[in-house]
């Protein structure tokens, strides 16, 4: 228990702050050629092709009945060089699968054994790595990659995740993996960061909702099964083996069992492979289970037969002698704040000590900010003139051209770079800057008149279709749904919420799997200040979604919910 209740601890202090592991159990692959990407393409399930040098993904490998032989991460480094991320257990399969099958394709699979891993976990990570590295981050999108040097070491670093925090894995030399290691437990402390060790990622990754394989999947299990086809599969590309399957399951709706969360009561939960028993039929199998730091309750993933994915069912049964009850949920189990969350967080802080006497203590805050979130802009441009107002203005010049590129349309930025190259007494390149904000500025001020005319024009529209609602409603069909849903939206969308609400509610009493409605009825009690049946609202609107598929408006119902202190 003592052991538990440390990880639960480190855990904790991971979500805070950062963590970090070298992980021999990853194996890195390159296929170089000119044909890497449309090989790769064309065995598996993502859509390889279209990623840009430094954009990366979550793939498959399956057999034509859509069972899983392999789950692993690509990134393509180059046009004709992609790097693969796989577990060890699933790199023989997926090694042998990519040998196999080219013949005349120029590509060549490497394995890299001369490689370790090392993933670095939380939201301070990218403030750890900045630190260790001695140099900001390259702009890095969920899952891609760059190379970047830790001293006069060429390393790899990709924005991956298992804990659902904010995550790099670093790809280096072998040789320099343990001094490493060693250089981050030097500047962790900082940032509240510690090493994980085993219990704690596992905590992490079950919370995170994260199957493992060979514990929650392996070769006979679908893909669709799991979950990660919402993130490893394109419907729009070409042919693959098992394609046929996977997409005749997502055209012809809910398959008999899939992967969801288990929360349960008391202090442990069952252990994997235990049969989830009702009336005396199987309904499902409990998985990975750990206790959970964050809800304080032990949780399992557990895959269940369709009719009990039913989230905030509870299910009551008996397994090793021993009566267990647990609350069906959705996955992830816990789902913290957003980078982009994070990052306008340390910006607002920023801002403070920015209007106080401590402003260069915000320059790491905006660098962090910038890091977390390399779209906000308004980032960039405070960080630009905190270190012109310190002297730094060659600093200050290149985060104001970075700017420019996030934000090309914005003339502050432009008005900056003239003042920044004035200052440098560089007048000709201050005049174009200027002159680029006048254009910059006279054109959105263009775009702003055509906003207001589109949005007078909108409302036109949407007061000639309340009026053809209303007319149906009233002289033909006062069941019509798409009247009564339709008329009811208009009110929300203009703010008249208490007009909306007869309509909403007509329309889930017509149809009581129409999720959209049952969306925006929630929304509009929330707005009336009637939150009792907003979240009565909510759940029922929860459990329609989830007998009908619908996953967009399922996930906005259970963050609702989930805001109103459920």
């Amino acid at each position: 228990m003592n052991a538990l209740i440390s990880a639960a601890e480190q855990a904790r202090q991971v979500r805070m702050g950062c963590g970090w592991a070298l992980r021999p159990d990853m194996r890195v692959y390159h296929v170089t050629g000119q044909d890497a990407a449309s090989y790769v393409q064309t065995q598996t399930t993502n859509d390889v092709v279209t990623l840009a040098t430094g954009q990366g993904h979550y793939n498959a490998l399956v057999d034509r009945k859509a069972h899983l032989k392999a789950f692993f991460s690509l990134h393509r480094l180059a046009a004709d060089q992609l790097c693969i991320l796989v577990e060890d257990t699933q790199a023989a399969p997926l090694y042998d699968h990519l040998e196999q099958f080219h013949f005349v394709e120029e590509v060549t699979l490497t394995p890299q054994p001369d490689w370790s891993v090392v993933q670095i976990e939380g939201p301070r990570s990218a403030a750890l790595l900045t630190t260790v590295f001695k140099h900001a981050l390259p702009p890095l999108l969920p899952l891609g990659i760059a190379a970047t040097f830790w001293g006069l070491v060429e390393v790899q670093i990709v924005a991956r995740s298992e804990s659902g925090e904010p995550g790099y894995w670093v790809l280096l030399p072998q040789t320099k993996a343990a001094a490493f290691l060693a250089a981050l437990g030097h500047a962790g402390a900082d940032f509240g960061g510690s090493a994980m060790d085993d219990a704690v990622r596992e905590q992490l990754r079950i919370e995170a909702g994260w199957p493992r394989y060979g514990v929650d999947m392996n070769a006979e299990t679908q893909l669709p099964e799991t979950g990660l086809e919402q993130v490893a599969v394109s419907y729009n590309k070409g042919c693959y083996l098992g394609q046929e399957v996977i997409a005749r399951i997502k055209t012809y709706g809910v398959i008999p069992k899939a992967l969801i969360g288990l929360v349960f009561d008391g202090d442990v939960c069952p252990a994997p492979g235990t049969d989830i028993t009702l009336a005396g039929k199987s309904v499902g199998t409990v998985c990975s289970g750990t206790f959970s730091p964050m809800l304080k309750r032990p949780v399992a993933l557990a895959y269940l037969r369709k009719q009990h994915r039913n989230p905030g069912e509870v299910l009551t049964f008996e397994a090793h002698d021993q009566n267990w009850q647990a609350t069906v949920t959705r996955l992830p189990f816990y789902t913290g704040p957003t980078p982009q969350e994070r990052a306008h967080h340390l910006y607002d802080e920023a801002l403070e000590r920015f209007a106080g006497p401590e402003e260069a203590h915000a320059i790491p805050l905006l660098e962090e900010a910038i890091a977390l979130d390399p779209q906000l802009a308004d980032a960039y441009e405070v960080l630009g003139v905190i270190l012109s107002r310190l002297g730094r203005i060659d600093e200050a010049i290149a985060v104001m051209q970075q700017l420019t590129t996030i934000a090309p349309e914005a003339p502050m930025a432009h008005t900056n770079l003239s003042r920044f190259f004035m200052l440098q007494g560089d007048k000709a390149t201050a005049e174009h800057h200027m002159a680029e904000a006048a254009r910059l500025d006279m054109l959105r001020h263009s775009k702003a008149v055509d906003a207001a005319q589109q949005a007078a024009a909108k409302a036109a529209q949407q007061a000639q279709m309340a009026e053809m609602f209303k007319e149906v409603i009233e002289t033909e069909d006062p069941d019509d749904l798409v009247a009564n849903y339709g008329l009811g939206k208009i009110y929300a969308d203009q703010g008249q919420y208490a007009d909306a609400l007869p309509y909403l509610r007509k329309a889930v009493a017509i149809d009581r799997f129409y999720s959209a409605a049952w969306l925006q009825l929630g929304k509009a009690l929330e707005q009336t200040q009637a939150l009792d049946e907003a979240r009565e609202t909510y759940r029922q609107g929860i459990t329609a979604a989830t007998q009908k598929g619908d996953l967009m408006p399922l996930k906005e119902m259970e963050q609702r919910l989930m805001g109103l202190g459920t």
